[in-house]
């Protein structure tokens, strides 16, 4: 079942015209086994539905590149911003959607080819810049 929900958010992500829409939305991102507990925010025009996808892509795109990889929140809201659309604090508290990079990455790895084939999420410069990111951090 839960299968099916998955791979049933997937596709409405993959056919929607595009993962941008009207409203902003506020994400908070954070890490289950940070050594030094850190949340970091952010907005965005993109959804719950597609932005926790557009995470886990980028996770197992990196993974990709380095096994095992694992993300610091700055360096993800980095890539966000810098290839979505994406921008940097808000301004004042509000209501967050939560993203926990280690639980996105366990609930989309049973999907992960799936994951990574959504349209909306392929650009050669963020594997360019995942690739310099990763290299610099060895």
């Amino acid at each position: 079942m839960k299968n099916n929900r998955r791979q049933e958010q997937i596709k409405k992500v993959d056919e929607s015209k595009s993962i941008f829409g009207k409203k902003e939305y506020y994400y908070l991102l954070n890490h289950t086994y940070d050594l030094k507990p850190s949340s970091i925010c952010f907005k965005s025009k993109i959804n719950f539905e597609a932005m926790e996808l557009l995470v886990a892509n980028l996770q197992f795109k990196a993974e990709g590149i380095k096994e095992p990889y694992s993300f610091e929140q700055s360096d993800m809201r980095n890539i966000l911003i810098d290839h979505f659309q994406c921008e940097g604090e808000p301004e004042s508290p509000r209501v967050y959607n939560h993203i926990d990079l280690y639980l996105n990455w366990e609930k989309w790895c049973g999907v992960a080819d799936l994951v990574s084939s959504i349209g909306h999420f392929q650009k050669e410069e963020v594997l360019r810049d995942l690739e310099k990111l990763i290299n610099i951090e060895q």
